[in-house]
């Protein structure tokens, strides 16, 4: 049984009251029996039988008035440890007791402080972490996450939860990146790697491993930062194509009109049939040159408006028939039909001479890949919110590899034919930044040896912006 203050004051207290009682009592008794009788020695016994009791009721209430406020203190001692620090401990007397009780109630407000502090913290750096577009991970001295972001979570494709406690090997199932992690463990400096993801699609991921280190916990760890750098590759690529492609395009012109200037500068003036048709190859080149750098300029002119471009209330009905009209004389020449329908409401706020152009682009390569006696037609559909045309074309598709690319500048299906067909490789680019300054978008459905569909879809009302300060 507990050795309570009260189980430990109150015998030694009483012991020693009734030792001094009794032996008043028994010097009290043996100096009377020579002088009195026996009577009156029952009296002196009764009397110390009632000063025992007396002096037993007093230590109890002195034992009592002392550990009352012990036990008190116990109480909101474990009211603190359970986390209610808004309690608070009070008592009168003694006085050492109430400097006690000041002090756990002092100690409480400041745990108070502190806890609220830590979660302000934690809360910051969780929303920190949770906001970051990087992904954060900390690893434990086995490899184990021990904690994950949201963005390192999707990367993985789970939730933080379901990462924490796993292997870095189990969660992210790349081989690459654990070897990252436990090179970054054994190092001093921080490691950088570029590492592939393989999900539903391949993600590029730049990562930065550093080792962790805590005075609060011995064992090392590792934290790893992921970046996504998909789409910053792919955009890399892209202009490594476009430089390589326009150095291509121009290249091919510039030397064929130099190559004949040579040879009619080496004499072919003797020969005017050859040197008529020398100089008719040079001015073909050189009118592929000028329509290669004003598709350029007109891309340069789109990307830089922002969407900022002039726009009237416009009938798509009569643009779609001006379009036709003006491919008139190259359909004819093989023999194609071009059909226009047209169904709901046709108005909308747009640039005519731009949605002109996108819909002659279009029209202009449904003839060039159509057979001979083929059909092209273009569809108007128009609702409360948008306007949706499309141009269909009967002819050899477009294979499915090629389909997330067709917009690109002067990437080509098939490059020779294309090229050989006059074209320049930017129109579809163009199409596509016209329908982006419109606020829409196009896109293009196909199936090889059946033909193409490319759609454009631009909102009837044109976006209201607020206006800019001067």
């Amino acid at each position: 049984m507990a050795k309570t203050l009260r189980r430990q004051v109150l015998p030694i207290y009483l012991t020693m009251v009734a030792l001094s009682v009794l032996a008043a009592t028994a010097l009290a008794v043996s100096s009377l029996v020579m002088l009195a009788g026996s009577a009156r020695i029952a009296g002196l016994l009764a009397a110390g039988v009632v000063v025992a009791a007396s002096a037993w009721l007093a230590s109890r209430w002195v034992v009592t008035r002392i550990s009352r406020p012990l036990l008190d203190m116990r109480a909101a001692a474990r009211r603190y440890a359970d986390g209610d620090l808004e309690y608070r401990f009070s008592v009168s007397e003694p006085e050492e007791v109430n400097a006690i009780a000041e002090a756990l109630n002092s100690m409480a407000i400041q745990l108070k402080a502190r806890i609220g502090t830590m979660n302000r913290q934690r809360g910051e750096l969780e929303a920190i972490l949770s906001s970051m577009v990087e992904g954060v991970v900390v690893l434990d001295a086995a490899s184990r996450v021990r904690s994950a972001n949201a963005a390192a979570a999707r990367l993985a494709g789970c939730s933080p939860s379901e990462a924490t406690g796993r292997s870095l090997l189990d969660v992210f199932r790349s081989t690459e990146l654990a070897a990252v992690a436990d090179e970054a463990a054994i190092k001093d400096e921080p490691v950088e790697r570029s590492v592939t993801l393989y999900r539903d699609e391949p993600r590029i991921i730049q990562v930065h491993g550093s080792t962790l280190r805590s005075t609060t916990d011995p064992r090392p760890g590792t934290l790893l930062v992921l970046h996504d750098i998909t789409q910053i590759k792919r955009l890399e690529d892209i202009r490594k194509d476009f430089v390589a492609n326009v150095s291509h395009e121009l290249k091919t012109p510039v030397t064929t009109i130099k190559g004949f200037i040579e040879t009619l500068l080496d004499g072919s003036e003797h020969d005017p049939a050859q040197a008529q048709r020398f100089l008719e190859i040079v001015m073909q080149n050189a009118n592929r040159l000028h329509a290669i750098i004003e598709d350029l300029l007109s891309l340069s002119r789109l990307e830089q408006s922002e969407g900022e471009i002039p726009r009237d209330r416009t009938d798509l009905r009569f643009l779609i028939r001006r379009v036709a009209e003006n491919c008139a004389r190259a359909a004819g020449e093989k023999g194609i039909t071009v059909e226009r329908r047209c169904e709901g409401e046709c108005e909308a706020e747009v640039s005519a001479s731009l949605v002109e152009q996108a819909l002659v682009n279009l029209v202009d390569n449904a003839l060039k890949y159509s057979d001979h006696g083929a059909a092209v037609t273009i569809e108007l559909h128009g609702d409360a919110d948008r306007i949706t045309i499309a141009v269909s074309d009967n002819g050899p598709g477009i294979v499915p590899t090629a389909v997330p690319r067709i917009f690109e500048r002067f990437y080509r299906v098939d490059r020779a034919r294309s090229r050989a067909m006059g074209g320049t490789g930017l129109g579809l680019a163009i199409v596509k930044h016209i329908a982006l300054a419109h606020g829409g978008t196009v896109q293009v459905e196909s199936t090889v040896g059946l033909g193409s569909t490319f759609t454009i879809v631009l909102p009837r009302n044109a976006p209201h912006r607020s206006p800019r300060s001067s």
